[in-house]
């Protein structure tokens, strides 16, 4: 199966409000069908991103800071089409309802609900 890598420049604390190029970074996310998130274990990024000496970071910091703004992003997308969810949900289930809603980010139900 052809696999297309693309390489995703770091994320900002507060990306998914548009700082920086948080957005347009979520959404190049948001196309890919997997993620590979590649942490610099040596430390040496502080907490904005810059280069710093080795050991004055926290790598697990940065990993939880990217699945934070993943979430926030992914939020803010169910919280701004939440009229349509709401319309939607009134003739199918709130589950597809929410999914119609984050389809364009590859989302689907079997990711979140086990039925």
């Amino acid at each position: 199966m052809p696999v297309k890598l693309i390489d995703i420049p770091g994320l900002i604390k507060d990306a998914w409000t548009g700082k920086g190029l948080g957005n347009k970074f979520l959404t190049a996310i948001g196309q890919a069908d997997a993620l590979i998130h590649v942490v610099d274990a040596s430390g040496s990024v502080d907490s904005e991103g810059e280069i710093t000496k080795p050991g004055s970071g926290n790598p697990i910091s940065d990993v939880l800071d990217i699945e934070t703004e993943i979430e926030k992003w992914v939020s803010e997308i169910i919280n701004s089409n939440k009229q349509l969810i709401l319309r939607e949900a009134a003739h199918m289930p709130l589950e597809e309802a929410m999914v119609s809603a984050i389809a364009g980010i590859k989302q689907s139900q079997r990711l979140y609900w086990r039925q």
